[in-house]
């Protein structure tokens, strides 16, 4: 239940940070360059263990990941493009009020970019913010 609260809305902080992305979250299968801006999320768990002795909670460790697609154009530089969208996109995750209010600990991971070699110029950045919370 928490961690689909969580989801919802990182997914609603990163479509307001990113009004002309689509959010393919429920579909990430095959992101298609006439559809781009484009954005995935997804939210793995990555340990737990009990919050205190006689506890019923948890102490969940989690990456959320957002993974955006974007093209450019020749006059573009496209490695900036898809960092400026990463970068946003992260900040508006660790600064949305519910994710702060079910998560004790929102911290940025691993960004990368990858830029396509092909006719379409494609661009793509993953960003990770690690969340901990207690559930």
């Amino acid at each position: 239940m928490s961690e689909t609260a969580i989801l919802t809305a990182a997914r609603a902080a990163v479509a307001a940070s990113l009004p002309n992305a689509k959010d393919w979250t429920d579909d990430p299968s095959d992101p298609r360059p006439d559809k781009l801006d484009a954005f995935v999320l997804t939210l793995n768990r990555t340990g737990s263990e009990p919050a205190s002795m006689g506890s019923d909670l948890e102490d969940v460790t989690m990456d959320l990941e957002v993974e955006i697609f974007t093209t450019f154009t020749p006059s573009e530089e496209g490695t900036a493009k898809a960092s400026a969208l990463g970068r946003t996109a992260r900040a508006a995750i660790m600064a949305d009020s519910v994710i702060s209010a079910l998560c004790y600990r929102v911290q940025g991971g691993a960004f990368t970019v990858e830029i396509g070699q092909s006719e379409i110029r494609l661009a793509r950045v993953n960003a990770t913010t690690a969340l901990s919370a207690e559930f």
